[in-house]
């Protein structure tokens, strides 16, 4: 029996893979108990949580570990699992890293955690240099930007507020508060426009917020201009994912719905609606909203003054990548799947300089480089891009890449808790945090050939084949030459099928490491030619193997080493003796004459 709550238990869920239950009274106590010692594991009250009204329902999604909790309002209990990770793994934080940003004034990397900390690194070495944490206390940091000098950090977080710092010293300059909304920041944008500088932030509370960054105003606190009433009635009415902006005045923000607005940053007017209402044909839906997200927006600046071509990118919906153009009401040029595997979504984008290369990562870890010079440049394309090549940079979704083009360098970050830099042929430089520092101007410093360890092991990196996927028999492929030819080699067919059951019959299974059968196969001729050669006839066996495979000393006569021992002859100890019997009163243990 297991006690601990102190009323009814409204919810019970016996998680058995995790070896745990989940219980939750009517006075709003989670507990959490292990099944083999029968303890409770955790406890959180109402004061903890915060959830207020009366239970109406509870669910507990073992997939993502979470708990939802239903009162007046929904409720979301995340449970943070610290990840196993081995100890050839390279990690950069201990929590999962959703930025990553390349600072061209300093030659530094910034990375930000889901633990609210900051690091800044060497770019040429990926050494160290500096960090600080409790950034936005124990909320996340989900979204980050630099200034038009690039001295200054802006940082947004789960807790709806954004910071500026000075990141070399982690002092905070200031806080940038919304009023009554602590909605996470997903996106920040910071645009200068007729000599006045803007910060742009949006995130779940569906607006567009803009904060001006004036050297004038010494208050610590800002508060963000008052919103535009566009926006109030025609604005986003899902939660407000990607944030894009193009000199002079165009602003792009895309919705968790798929919908993509531009606006006129200088009225405030909505420029055009963009909705795309395509997708693939092999295209499979893995969520009930059929995946309409689009999680970065990315403008060719190259093209913004050409009315004629695609200028905005968009990595969704549905996994697709869509070139739109935004004059004459918007219309879209072209799209195709952009992700290694069509039910993975396209989680970040980034575009060089000359819009000539566009890198796409998805939400399984793949890396592509597409060839999008002149692509769209003149009207409609129906065929996708030319593919320059493919990586797996991680095993988890990558949060964010920076292009460094002076150096022809790619950052990536991911869920996996890994910041990894790549050329753009993606040859391996190394992971930040690394014991082995690397000179970005000497490729023998890199770790290219090699692959990061857990890509390397994981299964979903094994390259595509018609064998793995289970697709034409091995002898099918062996012959499909001699098929083609007019010889459709039935007989030898047949000999094979032969040959491989009656190898069957005498196989053994075992499960390697990674969980993954494989067959080793011995015969009766294989097990009479190795009982024949006798390759072991020196062994002495795994039973006393050290005690009979140990040297002996030689016996050459004479006395041994014990004989030639020398005695010794122990000396009596001298009695101790007697005390004095004449002492002072004032000194009875004679401590005078001790000292």
């Amino acid at each position: 029996m297991l006690r601990g709550h102190n009323a009814p238990i409204f919810y019970l869920s016996i998680a058995a893979d995790e070896n745990r239950i989940y219980s939750i009274s009517t006075d709003k106590t989670v507990r959490v108990w292990d099944i083999k010692d029968q303890t409770c594991m955790l406890t959180l009250r109402p004061k903890s949580h915060k959830i207020r009204g009366d239970i109406q329902g509870c669910h507990y999604n073992r997939v993502t570990r979470s708990l939802a909790i239903a009162t007046d309002q929904m409720a979301l209990l995340n449970q943070r699992v610290r990840p196993q990770q081995h100890a050839d793994i390279v990690i950069t934080h201990k929590e999962p890293v959703h930025c990553c940003r390349y600072n061209a004034s300093f030659k530094q990397v910034v990375t930000c955690s889901d633990g609210s900390s900051v690091k800044l690194w060497e770019f040429e070495t990926g050494k160290p240099v500096f960090e600080f944490s409790n950034a936005h206390d124990d909320n996340a940091i989900t979204a980050m930007q630099f200034d038009n000098t690039g001295r200054r950090l802006i940082t947004g977080g789960r807790d709806g507020k954004l910071k500026v710092w000075n990141y070399n010293n982690g002092h905070c300059l200031k806080t940038l508060e919304k009023e009554d909304n602590d909605e996470e920041v997903t996106s920040i944008n910071y645009v200068e426009m007729n000599k006045n500088r803007y910060i742009i932030s949006v995130g779940w509370d569906r607006r567009i917020n803009i904060f001006t960054d004036s050297n004038d105003d010494f208050h610590h606190v800002h508060k963000p201009l008052p919103k535009w009433s566009d926006d109030l009635k025609n604005g986003h009415k899902e939660d407000i994912l990607a944030l894009a902006s193009c000199p002079p005045n165009l602003l792009a923000s895309a919705s968790y719905d798929g919908e993509i607005i531009v606006w006129n940053l200088v009225s405030g007017h909505i420029y055009c609606h963009l909705i795309s209402k395509k997708q693939p044909e092999s295209y499979q839906p893995c969520s009930l909203d059929g995946d309409n997200s689009i999680c970065k927006l990315v403008f060719i600046d190259s093209r913004v003054t050409n009315k004629h071509s695609a200028q905005l990118i968009a990595s969704g919906p549905r996994a697709c990548v869509h070139f739109w153009n935004v004059y004459h009401g918007g219309e879209m040029y072209a799209y195709f799947p952009g992700s290694h595997d069509s039910k993975a979504a396209i989680s970040s984008m980034v575009v060089s300089k000359d819009g000539t290369l566009l890198f796409t990562a998805d939400a399984i870890g793949y890396v592509k480089s597409w060839n999008i010079d002149g692509y769209c440049l003149h009207g409609h394309e129906s065929q996708p891009p030319e593919l320059i090549i493919a990586w797996r940079a991680h095993i988890q979704s990558v949060t964010s890449m920076d292009l460094v083009e002076e150096n022809n360098l790619i950052l990536t970050s991911s869920l996996d808790c890994t910041v990894r830099l790549w050329t753009i042929e993606g040859e391996y430089v190394g992971t930040f945090g690394q014991q082995e520092p690397w000179d970005i101007y000497n490729k023998a410093t890199y770790l290219h050939p090699m692959v990061p360890y857990d890509v390397l092991v994981d299964p979903q990196s094994l390259p595509t084949h018609p064998v793995l996927d289970g697709k034409p028999t091995v002898g099918q492929v062996i012959h499909a030459d001699s098929v083609e030819n007019g010889d459709d080699g039935s007989e030898e067919e047949e000999e094979e099928e032969e040959e491989e059951e009656r190898k069957n019959d005498n196989a053994v299974n075992i499960t390697n490491y990674l969980g993954m059968r494989t067959q080793f196969v011995y015969d009766d001729d294989m097990i009479h030619e190795e009982l024949k050669s006798k390759p072991y006839s020196s062994g002495k066996g795994k039973r006393l193997r050290h005690e009979k495979l140990k040297p002996r000393p030689k016996d050459r006569g004479g006395p041994n080493a014990y004989q030639n021992l020398k005695c010794f002859d122990l000396d009596d100890t001298p009695p101790p003796s007697a005390p004095s019997k004449q002492r002072e009163k004032s000194d009875p243990f004679d401590f005078a004459n001790e000292y």
